[in-house]
């Protein structure tokens, strides 16, 4: 398995540190009903203190097909992608090759699909805070137009 032993870590602060940095991950299910794996990139909030190793949680639009899948088998992987970088063999003081050099977390899990409305309400609030800069103006609210037929189309997990 890639990385080699000396290049991976299991150290779980590590790891919750790139996921709360870089937390657009890329979620891959099985086979939709394409024959292909499901693929879909989402935003995912890391809560450490909820089980063993923590839980995250996410949505997609109600019309992502990930939504479906999950609803028919919940295993998923997420790689939250950190920096990387091209590494040129010039800094090597003896003959190297090229390589690349890379933080990546994987994580394979287990997908609830929330019933609870206001779990959901909730996860969106918590995520545009998380995200939304401080000097910008906006804030989501429940009172926002449209804002319960939003709410009506995603699907929290």
């Amino acid at each position: 398995m890639y990385p080699l032993t000396p290049f991976r870590s299991a150290d779980a602060d590590k790891m919750h540190a790139v996921m709360r940095a870089f937390p657009l991950a890329t979620m891959i299910s099985r086979y939709g009903g394409d024959g292909w794996p499901t693929i879909t990139q989402v935003p995912l909030v890391l809560h450490a203190d909820r089980g063993a190793r923590g839980t995250l949680l996410g949505h997609f639009d109600g019309n992502n097909p990930h939504a479906a899948v999950l609803r028919g088998d919940d295993r998923v992987t997420c790689l939250f992608h950190g920096p990387n970088h091209y590494m040129t063999p010039s800094i090597y003081p003896t003959e190297h090759y090229p390589g690349w050099n890379y933080v990546t977390v994987r994580v394979h899990a287990r997908a609830r699909v929330m019933t609870d409305r206001e779990r959901v309400r909730a996860l969106l609030f918590e995520l545009a805070a998380l995200h939304e800069p401080p000097d910008s103006g906006y804030r989501l609210r429940g009172e926002q137009r449209n804002f319960e037929r939003f709410l009506d189309m995603v699907v929290g997990f």
